[in-house]
């Protein structure tokens, strides 16, 4: 029996404003998908409450990495 195919879901695809994880990176489970500039890089931070206490972000990464919506 064959698998259903399922397309990667990309850190692009992902809305702003969502909690997602980014299997490449193990030591955080979840990120919140904070911002997203005109090149296409999306600013992640450790939760919505670190974003809105004006802590800086803790990742940027490129929209073509592969998330998971948490």
């Amino acid at each position: 029996m064959k698998n259903k195919h399922t397309p990667m879901l990309r850190l692009r695809s992902a809305p702003v404003g969502s909690i997602v994880a980014l299997p490449a990176i193990r030591r955080h489970k979840s990120f919140y998908l904070g911002g997203r500039d005109a090149d296409g890089y999306s600013y992640l931070w450790a939760s919505k409450g670190a974003k809105d206490d004006g802590l800086n972000w803790l990742v940027m990464a490129a929209g073509s990495h592969e998330v998971v919506m948490a």
